[in-house]
């Protein structure tokens, strides 16, 4: 999934593996969660290649409020 079409419906995808992840403790988070975050870095390059859609960032805006 390296160009996904959604990007708000792609983060909701990454934040969904995200809980599965780390409800499989720390010996499944320390292979999970470094990819995780670089599918989370590469999302953000292509937001700003993209420049998105007001619509995009305004989704990925209240999901990350959510989360923190």
């Amino acid at each position: 999934m390296s160009h996904p079409t959604n990007l708000a419906q792609y983060f909701e995808l990454l934040l969904k593996f995200k809980r599965v992840f780390v409800k499989g403790g720390i010996k499944r988070m320390k292979y999970s969660i470094p990819a995780l975050c670089f599918a989370l870095f590469k999302l953000s390059n292509e937001i700003i290649h993209r420049g998105g859609s007001e619509g995009e960032h305004e989704v990925i805006k209240e999901n990350n409020e959510d989360e923190v």
